[in-house]
């Protein structure tokens, strides 16, 4: 997700989006890193290239009738840019002109969607600004994260809220007074204060101030994981903001993991209830006390990093589709998953070259429509990524035998490519740490290059492969999809209907 506006591959658009609404989808949901597309912010400039994709992804979802979503601000970008959307998030709350490029981001992406477009919704995400403001301090050294705490405020909103003597015996801080305080981590008592000011101060102007940028509606993705644990005990809580601020739809997410402990895997009917559980969990919450937006539908999830959030077999998700019918119809407007189709935790930027050489450098490099053409003594790279374990490489090699050797900054490897040869997926070693460029070398022959991806794993969703193969969900899903909505004129309609 990362270098999705850099790499995506306009050529596969229009059929991408064609089997989407095939397979019983009626809208996509496009992420829209702030930083990438607004990459400077004194003054304010936009890259127009980038926004040229956007506006070239909602001309061909709108050709094929699609909805579009917005996830305005997404955090993740590699996009080279003055500021990252991560600091530029830890500084908004006392940077007025941060305050003022934030909205004026939110103003530009109107603009190319259409102010009066009836076809469009945009929403925020507790996510993007959770990670850079309220657990930046989790790493930071007593020092720094009394700064911090002094920087965004949190310092003068706790001295308004207690005497010190109060705060020492309530949250047992053992700081000697407010100027040593550090910012909590989410070990401490004193989160639930940080989390406090976090929603109090930070996201509810975030979104009132995001509300008076737009002329659409705002919607706003709440958090529903446990906020706050103490010691070696949860405390389970929701937001404390109760975000009343005119929008008019909640938007929540689910994964099998919320509230769960253990890597047991769940049945059909386990993991029905849980999402029943999770849905009265937010019912207190729901300021509308009506159906909420479901963005994220995690049902299966491939992901090394968190392997608990896979808990569900394969064999079992028809069945909990079944059992989830009557309970999206009764508490949800629509759903999104996090991924149609499986996808590699990439770091290269413009990894399929649809922007030119921009972000490689090298020696002797023939662009050829979309392909880099490499010859002997050709050199490309990439500098400043962290060593990744996996390369991969689609190339057209040219009769004759071509050697490659590539380097991830640490380990370098020698491959020899033959004329029949159409992808390359070199291992390195894991162990590697720090950042190097990646390099590829042409030592003998041509080779023709269409992509280049560097990444530690793929993602799934458990729907389509990274080519876009269906798997045997996939059936379930359309079915499902048919279920919840059967007048929507698409392929599914061959599916045979879900029991209700």
């Amino acid at each position: 997700m990362g270098n999705f506006w850099n790499t995506f591959e306009c050529g596969r658009v229009p059929d991408d989006f064609k089997q989407i609404r095939a397979d019983g989808f009626n809208a996509i949901i496009l992420i829209v890193p702030w930083a990438h597309l607004q990459p400077h912010t004194q003054p304010i400039e936009y890259d127009q290239t980038i926004l040229g994709r956007l506006s070239y992804l909602l001309a061909q979802a709108r050709a094929v009738g699609l909805r579009i979503m917005l996830r305005l601000g997404y955090l993740w970008e590699n996009a080279p840019a003055d500021m990252t959307t991560y600091r530029r998030y830890q500084r908004l709350l006392t940077d007025p002109q941060l305050q003022l490029a934030w909205q004026d981001y939110l103003a530009k992406v109107e603009s190319v969607v259409g102010e009066d477009a009836q076809d469009c919704n945009f929403f925020l995400s507790w996510e993007d600004a959770y990670w850079p403001v309220l657990r930046h301090p989790e790493n930071l050294r007593p020092e720094a994260r009394i700064k911090y705490a002094q920087d965004i405020g949190l310092t003068a909103y706790i001295k308004k809220r207690f005497a010190f003597e109060q705060l020492q015996a309530l949250y047992d801080v053992t700081a000697d007074s407010y100027d040593t305080l550090p910012a909590p981590t989410s070990r401490e008592k004193l989160f639930a204060e940080f989390a406090l000011f976090f929603d109090r101060e930070y996201i509810e102007p975030w979104i009132l101030a995001s509300k008076n940028a737009l002329v659409h509606d705002i919607w706003y993705e709440h958090r529903i994981d446990p906020d706050v644990f103490y010691g070696d005990g949860w405390q389970d809580s929701v937001e404390y903001g109760s975000y009343k601020t005119g929008s008019s739809c909640d938007v929540i997410y689910y994964h099998p993991k919320i509230g769960v402990s253990g890597a047991k895997p769940l049945s059909a009917d386990e993991a029905a209830k849980h999402m029943q559980r999770v849905l009265n969990g937010f019912r207190p919450f729901n300021i509308h006390k009506k159906p909420v937006f479901l963005d994220q539908f995690n049902f299966k999830i491939n992901n090394p990093k968190h392997p608990d959030f896979a808990r569900l077999a394969d064999e079992h998700v028809p069945r909990l589709l079944e059992q989830l019918v009557p309970l999206f119809k009764k508490n949800l407007i629509g759903y999104g998953v996090w991924g149609y189709r499986d996808w590699r935790d990439d770091k290269i930027f413009n990894g399929a070259f649809e922007l030119g050489l921009a972000g490689w450098e090298g020696t002797q490099l023939i662009m050829e429509g979309d392909t880099v053409l490499l010859t002997a003594g050709s050199e490309l790279k990439q500098a400043n990524l962290p060593p990744m374990p996996f390369v991969y490489i689609e190339c057209l090699p040219l009769p004759g035998e071509t050697v490659l050797s590539i380097s991830n900054g640490v380990c370098t490897e020698q491959q020899t490519v033959t004329a029949d040869t159409c992808e390359i997926i070199l291992t390195f070693a894991q162990n590697n740490t720090g950042k190097g460029p990646l390099h590829i070398n042409c030592l003998q022959g041509t080779l023709s290059i269409r992509k280049v991806a560097y990444y530690s794993h793929i993602y799934s969703n458990g729907m389509r492969d990274i080519n876009g193969a269906a798997s045997p969900i996939l059936n379930a899903i359309a079915r499902f999809n048919h279920t919840l909505a059967p007048n929507l004129p698409t392929a599914a309609h061959k599916q045979a209907a879900l029991p209700a």
